[in-house]
């Protein structure tokens, strides 16, 4: 009887080391998960894309204000708060999340803390707008040429008629 219940007595305490244990190891990866989605944010802080989202954000909500100017500033209050700058960064999350590995992103914020990384992000914002502007005017450059060249070959075929 005593050697069943010695028995019992170490397998009930494995199983709760074994509980123990698992729930350190699910607390111990969740605390990792939750510190990388810390340094994702403070990743998306330095590499402007948490200022351009609020410069975004700002532009949306005065556009929405000018449509509606009716609505109090109480009102306005109560949306910054639901739909905040950081939650269009928290959004962004998962996208850096899958795509890099903790390292990673700690290699990337290690480079946007960098000199040349904060000379990219400050100019990242003019650089996308200049290379906008020039693929705009090429596919206008594009669109004339495919446009010319559809009225030689309508012109060619017409003259073999």
């Amino acid at each position: 009887m005593k050697k069943t219940f010695l028995v019992v007595t170490l397998l009930v305490v494995c199983v709760i080391m074994g509980n123990t244990h698992a729930l350190a190891q699910k607390n111990k990866e969740s605390d990792a998960k939750e510190a990388k989605q810390q340094d994702i944010l403070r990743l998306l802080t330095l590499n402007g894309t948490t200022a351009f989202g609020s410069k975004v954000f700002d532009e949306q909500i005065n556009a929405i204000k000018s449509t509606y100017p009716e609505l109090s500033e109480d009102f306005w209050s109560k949306i910054m708060k639901d739909i905040s700058p950081l939650n269009m960064a928290i959004k962004a999350i998962p996208a850096y999340d899958k795509r890099y590995s903790t390292s990673e992103i700690k290699e990337l914020i290690k480079f946007f803390e960098s000199p040349i990384g904060k000379k990219y992000a400050s100019n990242g914002g003019d650089i996308n707008a200049e290379v906008m502007n020039a693929w705009k005017n090429w596919g206008a450059e594009f669109a004339k040429t495919i446009g010319e060249r559809l009225k030689e070959l309508a012109k060619s075929k017409e003259k073999k008629k």
